[in-house]
């Protein structure tokens, strides 16, 4: 188990970063939303003990790859939400869940 889990999802799918955050706040999970304010990635508060869990679909937020970078060199768990196995996030995450997006 993780001590913090640490959540990005920049650009269009911060409403789904914020929203996993309000869960985990609501299960007393301790938690970090990263929402890049002031251009801020906070990768100094990823600490061993910790987890990612990141957010991203294409075209693939830079500041999302960024902290999945930062967090797999720290040697931290990622979980990633992603559209295609094959994604940029998917290849730094050990685990992925795939939810393929629909055009309209």
């Amino acid at each position: 188990m993780s001590r913090t889990i640490h959540i990005i999802g920049a650009r269009r799918a911060f409403p789904v970063a914020a929203y996993l955050a309000y869960v985990f706040e609501k299960m007393s999970v301790p938690s970090v939303l990263h929402d890049g304010v002031g251009r801020l990635d906070h990768r100094g508060a990823l600490r061993r003990g910790d987890a990612l869990l990141a957010i991203s679909f294409a075209p693939y937020a830079p500041e999302t790859l960024a902290l999945a970078e930062a967090a797999k060199e720290a040697g931290l768990p990622i979980a990633a939400i992603t559209d295609h196995a094959t994604s940029p996030l998917a290849r730094l995450a050990s685990d992925v869940l795939c939810v393929p997006e629909v055009d309209f």
